[in-house]
């Protein structure tokens, strides 16, 4: 793996409190293929309120819905 790739995952990992590189994969995709829900937790698919930043039941980052124009 290139070590550019590597650290920018690692950094990824870090920043959203997931457990390894291959969490993080996973989540890159499945936020790739199936757009966040406002307040859902992907790591536990506790719902949060809307304006949540991370999970009330887990603690891990919750995904920063952007408004498309």
């Amino acid at each position: 793996m290139p070590t550019e790739l590597k650290e920018t995952l690692d950094e990824y990992v870090t920043l959203n409190k997931y457990d390894s590189l291959s969490e993080a994969i996973i989540a890159i995709l499945i936020e790739k293929l199936n757009p966040p829900i406002p307040g859902l937790c992907r790591a536990c698919n506790y719902q949060n309120p809307s304006e949540a930043k991370f999970c009330c039941q887990c603690g891990k980052k919750i995904p920063v819905i952007s408004e498309q124009k």
